[in-house]
């Protein structure tokens, strides 16, 4: 990604994406795409509605406003990059609340903390990244949190 402009993404003969390399990591246009380029939280929904430009998504964590066009009732999936859910931060408005997640591993890289564990209301998998001086163990339950601008949405 460092040394290219354009970036294009092959699936079995089937051009995926083709954008520069931070959109195509940051704003990933399919599920495909999302995981070829690095670890993703997936995550299933369902549009319930619409909020003036943008939609309404039901999924595990509750209702989730994401930018967007999709029809009432149909199914999609919204991509979360683990270095993008914050842990026990002060929502000050600036982020939407994901519940809890309960740690099951947690290993040190060095740039962070690569934690894996369940939501503790849905048993949804998610992969979080803790900065360096916010270490966990598992067994702990950390509050999660994510930029709106973050939940990038994924027609199945």
């Amino acid at each position: 990604m460092s040394i290219a402009d354009i970036i294009a993404i092959m699936n079995n003969d089937h051009l995926e994406d083709v954008k520069p390399p931070a959109r195509i990591y940051m704003k990933p246009q399919t599920r495909f795409t999302a995981t070829f380029m690095g670890e993703s939280n997936m995550v299933e929904g369902r549009v319930c509605g619409r909020v003036g430009a943008d939609i309404e998504v039901e999924t595990v964590f509750g209702r989730l406003q994401v930018s967007g066009a999709a029809e009432p009732g149909t199914p999609v999936h919204l991509s979360i990059r683990p270095e993008q859910i914050k842990a026990n931060q002060e929502n000050g408005g600036q982020l939407v609340a994901l519940g809890k997640i309960k740690v099951e591993e947690i290993s040190f890289f060095g740039t962070h903390h690569r934690c894996q564990g369940r939501h503790v209301n849905s048993n949804q998998s998610l992969i979080i990244r803790l900065p360096q001086d916010q270490p966990a163990r598992a067994g702990d339950e950390l509050a999660i949190a994510v930029q709106r601008n973050d939940i990038v949405l994924m027609n199945v």
